[in-house]
């Protein structure tokens, strides 16, 4: 993994910058949490709580994280993944917004000519019951998606953040240089995945509960705490 660089040494200008989806962009935590509690409830677990789960999870796919819980409450393989995945999928439209400040800095990183791209654990297009859904979907309904180039979900690769295949690959869809490229995140394995590929690496605090927040301890290159400080950061 690459190690910590120092941003006032002479580096290659920034071409493109990879963002995760959920609470960096997008805020879904409520949806999320909502879903996982139905779940839970559904399925009589209680510890952990859905709140807990979420927090502990620190950016690891959810269908990996649910599945010890699966098999310590002697469930079917994938029961909780597929009834979580079918009752957030199916939520009302409306729960998926952009935290305050996105839009803004979006429209200026694309008024710079800067490439975009998302990197995510979710899956990026799929139906559920006929339905099309995924992050792209999401991305659409939040009024931004013209501002990307391409967009890496679960089931794009086979290992997934803070494995850097992800990373990688939209680097490949980009045609852009790791060591030209920010990677914005809101877990350690979002900056995991991109030290991992060579890639400066952001830890986006915004979108982050304040009790988890804590929780959360990351060796990225730079730590912001609202949108518009992204701009900001040297290596511009």
């Amino acid at each position: 993994m690459a190690a910590t660089r120092n941003p006032n040494s002479a580096h290659p200008p920034i071409t493109a910058v990879l963002f995760d989806f959920d609470d960096t962009l997008v805020s879904t935590y409520a949806a999320r949490l909502d879903a996982l509690q139905r779940v839970f409830a559904e399925a009589g677990i209680t510890d952990p709580t859905a709140e807990a789960f979420l927090r502990d999870m620190s950016g690891r796919q959810l269908e990996d994280a649910l599945r010890p819980l699966e098999e310590r409450e002697g469930l079917p393989p994938l029961r909780l993944f597929q009834d979580y995945r079918y009752t957030y999928w199916t939520k009302t439209a409306g729960f998926v917004n952009l935290f305050p400040g996105v839009r803004e800095l979006l429209e200026e990183l694309h008024r710079r000519s800067l490439k975009l791209a998302i990197v995510t654990q979710k899956g990026w297009v799929f139906e559920v019951e006929g339905r099309t859904v995924g992050a792209s979907q999401e991305l659409a309904e939040a009024g931004v998606s013209h501002f990307f180039s391409t967009g890496v979900g679960f089931e794009s690769v086979t290992n997934h953040k803070p494995h850097p295949e992800g990373v990688l690959l939209a680097l490949e869809h980009l045609n852009a240089r790791p060591e030209q490229c920010i990677l914005v995140g809101d877990t350690p394995a979002d900056i995991g995945a991109a030290k991992a590929a060579g890639c400066w690496s952001v830890h986006a605090t915004w979108g982050i509960p304040e009790a988890n927040y804590t929780h959360l301890r990351t060796d990225a290159d730079f730590v912001i705490d609202t949108p518009e400080r992204l701009l900001e950061l040297p290596v511009f």
